[in-house]
């Protein structure tokens, strides 16, 4: 029985805005890692389990952990929690509630690749994009957290 893991946040923890030597796609920007940090990633990993914890999706997230091939990962809490996995290979499941929501604000910026969650951002015109959301999972009787 695990009693200790490391878990470590991504954006803000370990990754940053300044240029570093390993490059992660964000949503709207690229965020590093430094090497210094990904050594001692490495290192920490072969005595403790390290686990990712992030509002990322699973495919940002992949696309670091494919930089660290060294580095044992344990699993993996994506989306604020809402997606867990031990292996990033594992398929996405998507919650298909979301693209009738998604259909229904076509003016709407999406956000692909989350499993669990919907990303949009509102056009600029919007005045009150989170009570338009809500009032649709209201109407649509959905199960939602805005």
């Amino acid at each position: 029985m695990i009693q200790e893991v490391l878990a470590v946040d991504l954006d803000g923890t370990l990754l940053h805005p300044e240029p570093e030597a390993i490059v992660v796609w964000g949503r709207t920007r690229y965020q590093y890692l430094s090497q210094s940090a990904a050594n001692k990633l490495a290192e920490i990993s072969q005595v403790l389990p390290v686990v990712i914890a992030t509002a990322r999706h699973a495919q940002t997230v992949k696309s670091l952990v494919d930089q660290l091939p060294v580095t044992n990962f344990f699993g993996f809490v994506l989306e604020n929690g809402l997606v867990v996995k031990k292996n990033l290979n594992q398929p996405s499941v998507a919650n298909n509630s979301f693209e009738t929501i998604a259909r229904l604000l076509p003016e709407w910026s999406r956000i692909e690749g989350y499993e669990n969650c919907l990303g949009l951002i509102p056009p600029c015109s919007i005045e009150n994009p989170k009570e338009e959301v809500e009032q649709i999972i209201s109407n649509l009787q959905i199960q939602a957290y805005v």
